[in-house]
This record gives C-alpha cells, sequence and structure tokens, in this order.
C-alpha cells in the first residue's frame, strides 16, 4: 500500500495487506481489525479513510508525536553505572514531559553501543 509511508507499509505487508481493497473488501471486516489491533486510534482512521477513499489531503493535526532526550555515558560493563544513567534519563524525560504537558502510551527506551548501533532486542 503505497504512500502511507515505509514502516507502515512494512507492518501492512506483515499483516497480509498490500492493496487498498484488501482492507475494504465487501463483508469481510477481518483485515480492518487487524489495522484497528496493530496501529493507532488515528493511524486506523486515516488508513481507513484512505483506503475507502475519504481521506483528506491535509493533516489535522500539529501535535508533536515524539519527545526524547539522549545522553552520552562513559563506556563501562559496570551494571550499577549503566543502571544509574539509565535512571537520569527516565527522570529527565519525565520532566520534559511534565513542562510540556505531554503524556502517551508507549515509552521506548533505546541503547546504542558505541559503534551508534542499537541495542533494542
Amino acid at each position: 500500500m503505497p504512500g502511507v509511508g515505509k514502516v507502515n507499509e512494512y507492518i501492512l505487508k506483515g499483516l497480509e495487506i498490500t492493496v487498498c481493497g484488501d482492507v475494504i473488501q465487501s463483508g469481510n471486516f477481518e483485515n480492518a481489525c487487524k489495522i484497528f489491533i496493530n496501529f493507532s486510534e488515528a493511524a486506523f482512521d486515516s488508513l481507513y479513510k484512505t483506503c475507502s477513499g475519504l481521506a483528506s489531503d491535509t493533516h489535522e493535526s500539529t501535535q508533536k508525536r515524539i519527545v526524547g532526550v539522549a545522553q552520552s555515558i562513559v563506556l563501562t560493563n559496570v551494571p550499577k553505572i549503566i543502571i544509574e544513567s539509565l535512571d537520569t534519563m527516565c527522570e529527565e524525560l519525565e520532566q520534559v514531559c511534565i513542562q510540556n504537558r505531554v503524556s502517551g502510551k508507549t515509552l521506548t527506551l533505546e541503547v546504542k553501543n558505541e559503534k551508534f548501533k542499537s541495542q533494542l532486542k
């Protein structure tokens, strides 16, 4: 389903949804349910409207979607130092969210090694 972005297209492909017709097949809402379960309400609304030919060509929301905190720490194998650094970053992120009156349902902590490769598993 081109035009939805690379990440969303990849996720949809994993759900075996490749064209708009896969979503709006008459009488079969199974694929629409897959989208509803795997995406946010706003993403579902946008994708379903797009597939139905009802989508707008403008974005209605200008709300900031990502808040982040980054910090370099000393390369170490000492768990206590790593945990203290992660604690500090989490507290800083909490303050940023409070100051900006931002709330969310998902928090992702991404740790990268000295070569800036992600350590997410």
